[in-house]
């Protein structure tokens, strides 16, 4: 219990888990003497937070969604951190927690869903600041121009290194973080570069390309709603948009911590696709004439194949074909592997 108490003091003992939820799934699968009880737990809380997230979009956009254009951006946000994220389950857990009360607040208006915005730092201490924006968001949700002010001005600060630890260091695991990030750093660019050296093009820069083809189709879509502006009826997207535009200036600001830097980034691009769903949706409900974003996406297709091919790709390589064919057998072949991807190139 004491061991607890400190972890949700975001205060951990020493040679225990830093985050409580993880802290949680190992005394579960004790209580089991499994590890295949922890990952499946882990699973199963990563899935309904998934799925609600998708959902919660989906309602909205279903009408359209026999636009071929709605029908892939609508994929490209399923497969912007889909089932290999749980190869990290902190992490993405921590980020489809918070999306999902964000979105079914906005969207739903019910206060109990601010609750997961709430727990996502309790899944992964470093949404602690990643959910920062969205609470900023949601207090002044009218000032839209402020935002995009200070995304612009984010391309031109960049916050000194010490600046960012002394905001953290009252937590010990505050201060324990920015230590590792800043470890991290040097391994994650040597790691980097020999990554680059031997790896396809398509692993190598497809998020990168793809994080700046989404982020122009958002801007292009900001500016469709900008000179059709009708607050009532867009503001619940609006919010998705205020958050994109804050986590892209925290990342671009927060530039001299990379690990940090790109988390943020990536975090953002769950609230520009959503946006992008939800506005073109409906844009294309109100008959507007889309044609220039359209030429837009059209033009970015070979980035968003590229994309996808990555996600799939990554996806077959750690996905084991057993656990994929029935969840109910695969306990028959014990911890044997099998991925999608090495039974296609052995047998096809």
């Amino acid at each position: 219990f004491s061991e607890s108490l400190s972890l949700l003091m975001f205060n951990p003992p020493e040679g225990t888990n830093d985050d409580i939820y993880l802290h949680v799934l190992s005394y579960i699968a004790g209580f089991f003497n499994s590890t295949k009880a922890l990952y499946l737990i882990a699973a199963l809380v990563y899935g309904f937070f998934y799925i609600g997230s998708m959902y919660n979009v989906y309602r909205y956009i279903k009408v359209n969604l026999s636009s071929r254009i709605l029908f892939m951006l609508f994929t490209a946000l399923i497969f912007w951190k889909s089932f290999e994220g749980i190869n990290a389950i902190r992490n993405w857990t921590g980020a489809w927690c918070l999306f999902y009360g964000f979105s079914s607040y906005v969207l739903h208006k019910k206060k109990k869903f601010l609750t997961f915005m709430i727990l996502s730092p309790f899944i992964h201490f470093g949404y602690i600041i990643i959910s920062l924006p969205l609470y900023v968001s949601l207090v002044i949700p009218k000032k839209r121009y402020l935002f995009y002010v200070f995304l612009i001005a984010s391309f031109f600060i960049k916050v000194p290194l010490e600046y960012i630890g002394d905001a953290f260091s009252y937590s010990e695991l505050g201060e324990k973080k920015v230590n590792v990030y800043q470890q991290d750093d040097e391994r994650i660019s040597k790691k980097r570069e020999e990554f680059l050296a031997k790896a396809s093009f398509h692993k190598a820069y497809a998020i990168d390309l793809a994080t700046i083809y989404f982020e122009i189709l958002m801007v292009v879509l900001l500016i469709y709603l900008e000179r059709n502006f009708e607050y009532a009826k867009v503001k619940r997207y609006l919010y998705f948009s205020n958050v994109a535009c804050l986590l892209i200036g925290f990342s671009n600001i927060s530039y001299n911590i990379p690990s940090l830097s790109k988390r943020l980034e990536l975090n953002a691009l769950f609230y520009v696709l959503a946006f992008i769903c939800l506005s073109y949706s409906y844009l294309k409900d109100k008959s507007f004439n889309l044609k220039n974003f359209n030429l837009f996406f059209v033009i970015g297709t070979p980035i968003y194949f590229l994309f996808l091919f990555m996600q799939l790709s990554y996806i077959t390589e750690f996905a084991n074909l057993y656990l994929f064919i029935s969840p109910f057998i695969s306990f028959v072949f014990g911890d044997e592997m099998l991925s999608i991807k090495y039974f296609i190139k052995e047998f096809f």
